[in-house]
């Protein structure tokens, strides 16, 4: 129809394209990972971080060699005039404005920062600070971050199923997942 709001799109096609785009970003880690191995093996990175400096250096180049990477990764693509991750375009989704529009660059990379960067920074500090410091059980913040991090993913995972099956990342940037065909 002519003038109609775009529709929302089927949840477990979002979920099934996030999967497609994870097995990109999951071939990103494993070359990260080989290169940090041949790094270690060859004395160019460290191989202790249990200081505090040491864990907040490698937390700051784990943002800027993972994380800030797959941020732009997605908003990147979201913000093209297909506004689809390879994920959404092999399950024929894209992401749009509430009106309808293709997203520019700012609200694509804030959606992203709320659907993917926060979430995962809270569990990578949690997690860091559980592997820098093993044997005392972590601290009750170290909880906390996980337990936020996890929230968020659980809501998300929840609201694609549920009434209008937009996010709360969605709500807040205006923007919905839709169907291509």
């Amino acid at each position: 129809m002519i003038g109609s709001p775009p529709r929302t799109s089927p949840g477990w096609r979002r979920v099934a394209a996030f999967a497609v785009d994870y097995g990109v970003i999951l071939a990103y880690l494993g070359l990260l990972a080989l290169v940090g191995v041949l790094g270690r093996a060859v004395g160019v990175l460290p191989t202790e971080v249990t200081t505090p400096a040491g864990r907040v250096a490698a937390q700051l180049a784990g943002i800027a060699v993972l994380t800030l990477p797959v941020t732009l990764w997605f908003a990147g693509w979201e913000a093209t005039p297909a506004g689809a991750t390879p994920g959404k375009r092999v399950l024929g989704l894209r992401v749009v404005t509430t009106g309808g529009e293709r997203l520019g660059w700012p609200r694509s990379l804030l959606r992203t920062a709320l659907k993917f960067t926060v979430p995962w920074e809270l569990a990578h500090t949690a997690v860091w600070n559980l592997l820098a410091w093993p044997g005392d059980g972590g601290s009750a913040v170290d909880m906390v971050l996980l337990g936020v991090a996890n929230a968020i993913i659980v809501v998300d995972l929840v609201s694609l199923f549920l009434g209008t099956r937009r996010t709360p990342y969605d709500r807040i940037t205006g923007t919905l997942v839709t169907t291509t065909g």
